[in-house]
């Protein structure tokens, strides 16, 4: 079962879509679009319903039982539209896991096109011993075009995720896009390789990001608070991070895998 419950009617104009879904490394996504909802006041248009979710609830501190679920959210910068997919985590119940990720991905994608989605945005982690203060991002497309623009963009900080494999909704989102003409890409930034830490200063990092790319003049300096307090809680627990080698260094984004 796949059903999108509709709170209110959609009326965009080629919006851009990003996933913000949490459960991958460093929980990023989710950071960051928590951020986004709650700068912009972004209001909730559609529920989505999965039944590959753990058959889990939880209570609230007001006692309300609330369930596993998906949610779109839309908000307007700049005179530009953008939409939301927002959640803690993506279907995740073996061994049905990856068939309802790939339909809902194929939902999610075909509902894009309808609506006009003119760019698929997936932000997710690259996962690192130690989350660095200054993380470095990672970029990969449906697109040589949309690759070339966002080189042009970031210069110096433009890095390739390449030769390495995405497992989940982050890059079958990106993908799918390719086959109905939405140009998409996935934007990683360097982080905890576990969805059990808070990156707060990937999350920094893609939030910057996407105010260079969309002008959005989000200001997250509180991440860099959060991430400073528990970069020093980790240290202490596994020492600091040692250097990495020359030939470590030049073998990032190769031959890797990237759940989100």
């Amino acid at each position: 079962m796949i059903e999108f419950i509709k709170h209110r009617q959609l009326n965009l104009k080629s919006p851009v879509f990003i996933y913000c879904v949490g459960g991958g490394m460093g929980n990023v996504a989710k950071l960051v679009g928590y951020k986004l909802i709650k700068t912009f006041k972004a209001k909730k248009t559609t529920t989505i319903l999965v039944n590959c979710f753990p058959d889990v609830v939880y209570s609230t501190k007001k006692g309300i039982l609330k369930y596993p679920k998906l949610s779109l959210y839309t908000f307007e910068v700049n005179d530009s539209d953008y939409l939301i997919l927002y959640g803690d985590v993506q279907p995740n119940l073996q061994p049905f896991d990856a068939l309802f990720r790939y339909e809902l991905s194929y939902k999610i994608i075909k509902t894009l096109r309808k609506i006009g989605v003119k760019e698929v945005v997936s932000l997710g982690g690259y996962g690192v011993e130690i989350e660095p203060e200054d993380p470095k991002l990672y970029f990969s497309a449906n697109n040589m075009r949309t690759l070339r623009k966002l080189k042009d963009l970031f210069g110096d900080e433009f890095n390739i995720y390449k030769q390495g494999t995405v497992a989940g909704m982050s890059g079958l989102l990106v993908a799918l896009a390719r086959h109905f003409n939405i140009p998409a890409y996935l934007l990683l930034s360097e982080t905890y390789p576990t969805a059990g830490l808070y990156g707060y200063f990937g999350a920094h990092k893609l939030i910057a990001a996407l105010n260079t790319i969309y002008k959005l003049n989000v200001d997250a300096q509180d991440f860099i608070e959060k991430g400073t307090k528990l970069r020093e809680k980790v240290e202490k627990q596994l020492g600091k991070p040692t250097a990495v080698s020359k030939k470590e260094e030049n073998n990032k984004g190769n031959n890797i895998y990237y759940f989100g």
